[in-house]
């Protein structure tokens, strides 16, 4: 059995990548979907609250291409 902090990260990591889809998933590369989910969890964040923003500041262009 998974412990409770396992599968809240999971959960959160789910969250995270739900919503980035569901935004932007067939319109923007998915590996810079996950590559931005997975910074805003090694950031430390808990929320998902902002999380749109930071991927329009960082990733929806400056790093698209690379």
């Amino acid at each position: 059995m998974m412990n409770d902090s396992v599968s809240r990260d999971l959960n959160f990591r789910a969250q995270c990548l739900n919503l980035l889809m569901k935004r932007y998933g067939g319109t923007k590369s998915s590996k810079s979907i996950y590559e931005c989910a997975n910074e805003w969890i090694e950031k430390g964040n808990k929320i998902t609250h902002g999380l749109v923003s930071y991927y329009e500041t960082y990733f929806n262009e400056n790093k698209e291409g690379s």
